[in-house]
């Protein structure tokens, strides 16, 4: 009779832990949303459909677009849709948060494309460049997203779109 008790008490606590497990969600950051920094500004180019951005100029370039996280909760990784069919440079992403008192920027995630494939690919990165900034706080800090092109111009570099992952 003791063990079945103990057995049942087991059952419901791991039930209750599982239940109470938290799941990620994600925020989708689409192609539509980057714009182009200053002298590059003519170099983003979007696709008719809307589905990718490419750069059209060799000047290495950064797009920006602003993110909107709720306050309070963690990232947790970030993903990079792409297609790179450029073996000979890469592309960059990178999720930042700058801080809206002192100006200064930190990097929180940072993924690299690589390799030559016309398919959309997903790069992930789940380990935090810096740990202590995976904490949203919208009182002090405002998060990007910045991509950088590198090498050809061209549409052998597409972005499709940024997930972020968190809970």
């Amino acid at each position: 009779m003791r063990k079945r008790l103990f057995m049942i008490l087991g059952m419901v606590c791991l039930f209750l832990f599982i239940s109470s497990v938290v799941r990620a969600e994600k925020l989708s950051v689409p192609p539509c949303g980057f714009i182009a920094q200053g002298h590059s500004a003519g170099q983003l180019h979007l696709s008719g459909d809307g589905s990718y951005i490419y750069r059209k100029d060799t000047i290495e370039s950064y797009f920006y677009t602003p993110v909107y996280l709720p306050h309070g909760k963690i990232i947790k990784w970030v993903r990079f849709h792409v297609s790179d069919n450029d073996p000979s440079s890469e592309m960059r992403c990178i999720l930042l948060r700058g801080n809206k008192y002192n100006g200064t920027a930190n990097v929180i995630y940072d993924v690299y494309t690589s390799g030559s494939s016309s398919s959309v690919r997903q790069f992930t990165d789940a380990s935090a460049f810096n740990p202590a900034h995976t904490l949203v706080n919208n009182d002090v800090c405002t998060y990007s997203v910045a991509i950088s092109f590198s090498g050809s111009s061209g549409s052998d570099k597409r972005v499709h779109g940024i997930t972020i992952y968190y809970e």
